[in-house]
């Protein structure tokens, strides 16, 4: 009876170190997520504003003033 419950209770241990190191496994891939996430949304932001940028020197270039502004 003793040794059951000591079993039980080593048992119980382990299972909650467990627990613990998949819910630290779970939050650090969701951190990589997010930091995936902003880094790749930086760089699509980067991307666009060096298009529009190449967009008003062409048109900066065809002389087309109107278009240059916006």
């Amino acid at each position: 009876m003793i040794l059951e419950y000591i079993s039980a209770v080593l048992q119980h241990g382990k299972d909650l170190k467990e627990y613990h190191r998949n819910n630290i496994a779970k939050i650090l891939r969701l951190n990589r997520a997010v930091l995936n996430h902003h880094a790749n949304a930086e760089r699509e932001q980067k991307k666009e504003q060096e298009r529009i940028e190449k967009e008003r020197m062409r048109r900066l270039m065809a002389e087309d003033e109107e278009g240059y502004r916006y």
